[in-house]
């Protein structure tokens, strides 16, 4: 008979506590960081019960989640692809270059440069803001004749020969630099896609090659070659360069030449120049 009041008692004790654990079940959102077993001791005449309820409950961690810091935006005027508009130019800066240079005379909706800068160095004047850059790049340019003129060169100049019985459906004179920038880079907001940016400064070329490629007509014979020649081309050029824009995909440029197309008193005193777009890399 003791033995079944005994277990009574226990079943009596453990239903109250589990009654008494769920009338108290309303969540608590205060943070816990020490967790510790709770325990009911009963004492009884012959025998002492204890109860022990294990918390389920963890270590309150902090949930706030870390802002990752914001890319590094690259900022260039020089690394990328560009492609523009040749052009030659009078001493005086003049798009007409006279008669005696006929042979010159450009087409220039076919007169293109293009160039890819695979290389830059720079170093920071003012972080975030300015900064001076230097690289490798290659250029080719194109220079469409517009009147059916062949260009030639001799040990002493470079000259034309009017072919009026051909008509030219590519008559170009092509040329190949290998360039390095000296220019200063500037940007008005740290965060290039709310700036407008600006570099400045020169660039020197070294002239890898040129060649001349015609394709013509002539007495009902189509006839087309590609004529490797130095044609009196300066081997070395040195440009003044400008290029603004805005935001990280935007930029235009111009290039003028401080040096002659051709080498001195080889060919007439032009001057080069292109204006064109610029892709970043």
């Amino acid at each position: 008979m003791k033995t079944i009041v005994k277990m009574a008692l226990v079943v009596t004790a453990i239903a109250g506590s589990i009654s008494a654990r769920a009338g108290s079940s309303v969540p608590d959102t205060t943070k816990k960081t020490d967790c510790k077993n709770d325990s009911t001791k009963m004492t009884f005449k012959n025998f002492d019960l204890v109860i022990i309820e294990r918390n389920q409950c963890e270590e309150t961690k902090d949930t706030a989640k870390a802002v990752a810091p914001a890319p590094k935006e690259k900022f260039s005027t020089w690394s990328g692809l560009y492609l523009g508009v040749n052009g030659l130019l009078t001493p005086g800066n003049s798009l007409n270059i006279g008669s005696d240079n006929k042979f010159l005379e450009l087409d220039y909706s076919k007169s293109i440069t293009f160039g890819i800068n695979f290389s830059e160095l720079k170093f920071k004047i003012v972080p975030k803001y300015v900064t001076l850059t230097t690289g490798l790049g290659v250029q080719w340019n194109k220079y469409a004749f517009k009147n059916n003129y062949t260009l030639n060169y001799n040990s002493d100049s470079v000259y034309g020969m009017l072919d009026s019985s051909a008509t030219f459906t590519k008559n170009k004179l092509s040329a190949t630099y290998l360039q390095v920038p000296l220019m200063f880079e500037i940007k008005t907001h740290e965060r290039l896609s709310k700036a407008f940016h600006l570099g400045f400064g020169v660039i020197g070329a070294y002239k890898l090659g040129s060649n001349l490629k015609q394709e013509f007509s002539q007495k009902g014979f189509e006839t087309e070659g590609k004529f490797k020649g130095h044609y009196q081309l300066n081997p070395f050029q040195l440009y003044a360069t400008a290029r603004i824009g805005y935001g990280k995909h935007f930029t235009v440029f111009a290039n003028y030449g401080l040096m002659p197309v051709f080498e001195s008193k080889k060919g007439p005193d032009l001057r080069p120049f292109t204006v064109g777009i610029y892709l970043p890399f």
